[in-house]
């Protein structure tokens, strides 16, 4: 699913390719790009998705080829077959929204043999593997919970894995990874609660956030110039540099005003915190305390001229 903070984080991208390629970059050229860039990351859930269940057909060809070796050893011949076996991968390739997406956008790791070989031996050299293969019995609830651990202990956090994404798309960043990552590992957690519900995310949750991209970024672009006077404002009254502010810092600023005034369901305390981080991860050093203090001056005077009035 992509939600509101990778929302976020598109839509800041977005602004600043825009803001630096006016004239030549169109504000509908922008929107399009914007629509790409989110439907990019869910694809990443996708191909995240799919990496589990191309190791484990990597991993049967593995079992094929050694029991069909010439003098073959016993285990060999007998080999346990409980990870090519896994439950939730089998429910996870049955589903028809997944098998339906899949298809249409061609995920698949095929052409990456040896990255996938690479990621398989990493697994199998695992203590999560190896209890998890000696374990006497197993529920299909166990089978889920491997996974999980697998993308959280071991594909996740691999600097590999992150390369290779990288090097796949030029939209799947660190955060994509992280925030695909985990709802990659909540698939597996909705096919270990049996519940009868669908197990895939969806791209937006509900209509709101459909919207909310699209909004957000043309409701920014529209309000830049009130939103930097106020900023401006706001920098010469506590005495700041005005000069020193850097463009990041401005987009982040123009962006969260925005969300104050303009989106009524999102309280205000989200709002800062969220850009406070943006501030954090994708300015300066000292942009989060700059942030911080220049939004908590902002909302309080759009409270006292009655332009934010929700909590």
């Amino acid at each position: 699913m992509v939600n509101r903070i990778l929302i976020r984080i598109k839509v800041l991208q977005a602004l600043y390719a825009y803001m630096l390629t006016q004239p030549d970059k169109s504000l509908n050229k922008a929107k399009k790009d914007l629509q790409t860039a989110l439907e990019k990351s869910y694809e990443l859930y996708f191909f995240l998705l799919q990496l589990s269940v191309d190791i484990t057909d990597v991993q049967n060809i593995k079992i094929d080829e050694a029991r069909n070796k010439y003098n073959a050893t016993e285990d060999e011949l007998h080999p346990n077959l409980r990870f090519v076996n896994n439950r939730a991968i089998d429910r996870l390739r049955k589903d028809e929204a997944y098998k339906e997406f899949v298809k249409d956008h061609r995920v698949s790791w095929h052409d990456e043999p040896i990255f996938v070989r690479l990621m398989l031996g990493k697994i199998t050299e695992s203590e999560t593997y190896l209890a998890y293969m000696a374990a006497e019995e197993i529920t299909l609830q166990d089978d889920c919970k491997f996974w999980m651990e697998i993308y959280e202990q071991i594909l996740l956090p691999d600097e590999d894995l992150r390369s290779q994404l990288e090097d796949m798309s030029l939209y799947w960043g660190d955060e994509d990874v992280d925030i695909m990552g985990d709802f990659a590992v909540k698939t597996f957690k909705n096919i270990a609660s049996e519940n009868g519900e669908d197990i895939i995310f969806p791209m937006y949750n509900g209509e709101e956030d459909a919207m909310y991209a699209n909004e957000l970024f043309a409701l920014t672009v529209a309000h830049l110039r009130e939103s930097n006077d106020l900023i401006d404002y706001l920098v010469q009254a506590e005495r700041w540099d005005a000069e020193r502010i850097v463009f990041m810092d401005r987009l982040i600023m123009c962006m969260a005003l925005t969300e104050f005034q303009g989106f009524l369901s999102i309280p205000t305390r989200v709002t800062l915190n969220e850009y406070i981080e943006l501030a954090k991860n994708f300015s300066t050093e000292g942009s989060g305390g700059f942030v911080n203090g220049i939004l908590h001056a902002a909302l309080g005077q759009l409270r006292a001229e009655g332009k934010v009035v929700k909590p």
